[in-house]
């Protein structure tokens, strides 16, 4: 994850050295390994599960998000309640 997004990285890319250090990582075992669903955050490597703001430790690079906070988070939550609407046929 990056600035709490999820993020792919090339095969090419991660042959290079230190390409995990401006991602995000887990507070508990420091690994990059994590997924984001419905608002929280999962290593994968530990099984940490958490919200976003408790559960990662940023690792160099710029502090800036690019969002206001929250906003992300308010848009998965309408994205999702839009889903389940669209699933139990409401309105």
């Amino acid at each position: 994850m990056l600035r709490d997004r999820l993020v792919l990285i090339c095969p090419a890319c991660q042959q290079s050295t230190d390409w995990t250090a401006d991602l995000e990582h887990c507070a508990r075992c420091r690994s990059a390994h994590l997924i984001r669903r419905l608002g929280q955050v999962e290593c994968l490597d530990c099984g940490l599960v958490a919200e976003p703001e408790t559960s990662l430790v940023q690792v160099g690079g710029p502090d800036a998000t690019g969002s206001a906070p929250g906003s992300a988070d308010t848009a998965l939550a309408d994205e999702v309640g839009q889903a389940l609407d669209r699933l139990l046929g409401r309105r």
